[in-house]
């Protein structure tokens, strides 16, 4: 058993902050290898993004992770159902989807399974998969590509129960590795999650998630033939569609209207006070109105900005083509999306660029394009070659 180094576990903590969605801290991380098999028993902790603004406590939990290149399982999450009034409670919050199997009654009362694409999960999860699970009860398992994790939420290991747990784990692991070889005999089922996908799961949805989501989803429609008029459309190009404008260009009105009203107080608030007060104590409005005159010039300089930019990207931009290189999860949330950095290289008048640019969607769109090699379609802004739009990596429902 070896101990991994600190780069080897800022990877893993990564690698298991996007399989988790939580942002992970690895506090302890060993490697053993059984059966030609390379597993990573991790010690980990992390703050419920769900309740992070409220000063929640951390979540210690013991968890072993398989990272295999040769493994490809499509993105699926695995967890104990909720029972008595939390089950109630988030049934009426939201819904989600349950993978269940009528020859498999035990597994699906005990366990939730969400898989966006449904078929390929279903293949996976063989019955000798889903036998074990019932027969062991309270587990929660995580898997995309060529990661698997499994775990019990909030459970520790103790040293004394160390090699049953990963003697158990690596059961598990060995029978999804099974369920995936049964996959490879069925090269006709995709694996790869499309947005296509997560439209189909948002209508089977209920609850105020189901309904928040579904119209989510309506607001930043986008087909391949909306792409491919807007594309076809002369320089500048003038109809943008929706999808393309909510997605990318945003929305900067309610940010020009909160710096024009910072701008109004900066001015009225003086003028109130020198009024109200009398004295050295009319100036007290001066200072405080410098600070609102600063925070309205900026909000409304930087929101209008960043506006002209996108416009000018959209409008203008040249079409190249490039290469996703590489795609990095970060710890930013930006309005409850995760923000993305996409790392491209293209060409521009034949000299080759390379750049990274934000994306909050299109994740598994992009990491396709980087692992499969295909080349992608870019907008590069005729004023800085370095700003870009992958159109390959936006939400395309079709």
């Amino acid at each position: 058993m070896n101990r991994e180094t600190v780069d080897d576990s800022e990877s893993l903590a990564e690698t298991l902050s996007e399989l988790l969605n939580e942002n992970i801290t690895v506090n302890n991380v060993e490697t053993q290898e059984r059966d030609g098999v390379r597993l990573s028993v991790v010690e980990m902790s992390y703050l419920p993004t769900s309740d992070s603004s409220h000063g929640s406590t951390r979540v210690q939990q013991t968890g072993v992770m398989l990272e295999d290149d040769t493994l490809e399982v499509p993105q699926f999450a695995l967890w104990p159902h909720f029972k008595r009034i939390v089950g109630k409670i988030v049934s009426a919050v939201g819904h989600m989807p349950d993978i269940n199997f009528d020859d498999s009654p035990d597994f699906s009362k005990e366990y939730h399974l969400l898989g966006w694409n449904e078929e390929a999960v279903r293949t996976l999860f063989i019955p000798e998969v889903r036998d074990h699970l019932a027969q062991h009860p309270g587990w929660t398992v995580r898997g995309n590509r060529s990661q698997i994790a499994v775990f019990k939420k909030g459970k520790t290991c103790k040293p004394d129960d160390q090699p049953a747990f990963i003697s158990e784990s690596f059961e598990m692991l060995t029978l999804f590795r099974q369920g995936e070889q049964c996959l490879d005999e069925q090269p006709q089922i995709g694996r790869s999650t499309q947005v296509a996908d997560a439209v189909a799961t948002a209508q089977q949805m209920g609850g105020i998630a189901g309904s928040i989501l579904r119209n989510a989803l309506k607001r930043i429609s986008l087909t391949n033939n909306e792409i491919d008029q807007f594309l076809a459309q002369p320089k500048p190009r003038m109809s943008i569609p929706t999808g393309l404008r909510r997605q990318y260009v945003g929305d900067a009105r309610p940010l020009i209207a909160l710096g024009i009203a910072l701008l109004f107080v900066a001015i009225a608030l003086p003028i109130v006070v020198a009024l109200a007060l009398s004295g050295n104590d009319r100036y007290f409005g001066i200072p405080v109105g410098a600070v609102f005159l600063l925070a309205g010039g900026l909000t409304l300089f930087f929101s209008i900005r960043s506006s002209r930019r996108k416009h000018r990207v959209v409008c203008e931009g040249e079409l190249t083509f490039g290469q996703v290189t590489a795609v990095k999860r970060t710890s930013t949330e930006i309005n409850g999306q995760r923000r993305y950095h996409l790392h491209l290289t293209y060409d521009v008048a034949g000299s080759e660029h390379k750049t990274r640019t934000n994306i909050y969607s299109g994740v598994e769109q992009a990491k396709d394009c980087m692992e499969s090699g295909q080349t992608v379609r870019i907008l590069v802004d005729p004023m800085d070659s370095n700003r870009v739009l992958c159109i390959d990596t936006l939400a395309i429902i079709d």
